[in-house]
Formats: C-alpha cells, sequence, structure tokens
C-alpha cells in the first residue's frame, strides 16, 4: 500500500499591517502584557507580590501627603462694615465707592453721594435734585441687609465696571437688587445699572 502524500497548499504571504496601526498596537500590546504578568506572578509568588504591592500603597500615600496642596482659583473674603453690612470680594478687589455710595443713599446723605460721582454724571443735575430724588425714593427702598460684591473688571484706561447684590429688608418682605457700576480712574461713579 503506498501513501500518497498530497502537497500543502502554499498560503498566500502574510501581509503587514500598516505602521500607524503598528505603532498604536504595540504600546497597548506591553500594557495588556505587563498587567497579565503582574497577575501570574501574584498567583505564583504571592509573598514578593504582596510587598510590591504594599509598597505602591505606600508611595502613592506618601506622595499624596508631601505633595503641597493646590491653592484655590478664587480666594473669597467677606468684609464688615461699621454699619453691620458686608461684602464678598472675588479676584478684582472692591472699591469703596460702591459701598460708600450704598451707606449714603441708606442714611439719605446727598452730599456724600455728590462727592462719589464723576462730573460726567453731575451734568443737567444738582445736589438738591439728588436730595429731592433720594427723600422720595428713601421710603421704598427699605433697609439694606447685606452687600454682596460679585465681581468685577478693570479695563486698560483705568476705567472698571463691578457687580454688587443688595440683600434689601422691606417690611419683613427679603428682596435682592443688582446693580452694575461703572467707575472712572480716579474711583469716582461714571454710570449706575
Amino acid at each position: 500500500m503506498t501513501t500518497i502524500i498530497e502537497p500543502t497548499p502554499e498560503l498566500p504571504p502574510r501581509r503587514k499591517r500598516p505602521l500607524l496601526a503598528r505603532i498604536i498596537r504595540f504600546p497597548i500590546k506591553l500594557v495588556l502584557l505587563a498587567i497579565v504578568g503582574f497577575f501570574m506572578a501574584l498567583r505564583r509568588h504571592p509573598r514578593i507580590s504582596g510587598g510590591v504591592v504594599a509598597l505602591l500603597i505606600v508611595a502613592g500615600g506618601a506622595l499624596y501627603y508631601f505633595t503641597p496642596a493646590m491653592e484655590p482659583v478664587a480666594a473669597v473674603t467677606t468684609t464688615s462694615t461699621s454699619a453691620g453690612l458686608s461684602s464678598v470680594q472675588g479676584l478684582v478687589p472692591s472699591p469703596q465707592t460702591p459701598v460708600e455710595f450704598f451707606k449714603a443713599q441708606q442714611a439719605g446723605d446727598a452730599n456724600t453721594m455728590w462727592g462719589l460721582l464723576s462730573d460726567s454724571f453731575k451734568q443737567g443735575q444738582t445736589i438738591q435734585q439728588l436730595q429731592t430724588e433720594l427723600e422720595q425714593v428713601k421710603p421704598k427702598m427699605g433697609v439694606i441687609k447685606h452687600i454682596s460684591y460679585v465681581g468685577g473688571a478693570k479695563e486698560d484706561d483705568g476705567t472698571g465696571v463691578y457687580l454688587y447684590l443688595l440683600t434689601l429688608d422691606q417690611g419683613g418682605q427679603t428682596d435682592q437688587v443688582t446693580y452694575l457700576f461703572t467707575l472712572d480712574a480716579q474711583g469716582k461713579i461714571l454710570k449706575i445699572e
């Protein structure tokens, strides 16, 4: 009996993967092999592997403990005034002009308010007109309970825009009102919105 050996068919040559695919697959393959090798070693040599794991935990704890804490992006502070009013300050410090304006408005002091206004804001108005407007608005305004400085920005020419939130007590009812102050380079009020 003769045995007939059939020739094996020739396989087509193996096609190489593109270079980008090889570059991407190689690090992934190494990471997976390292993970598999770690768990195989853990299974075969539990004492040594346990020591390595403990060493990694200690190193991570030391890194966490000795690394300095990150500083907060925006430090927020609260300041109080003698009248019991307080303001919260953010990155751009709160100018004193708006706070003084609110105090003078609460006290009905048109002279102080007039001194805080810029010449362009005063145009077409007198201090007597301001006093009359203040006397008309004061009963409706309520009592200022809290002045919150939300934030502000300064421009290159020295002018700045500052946002405030006032908490008012209007006969037992609390209300909040926003004010947007535009100040010139000398800190005088150009506009109130």
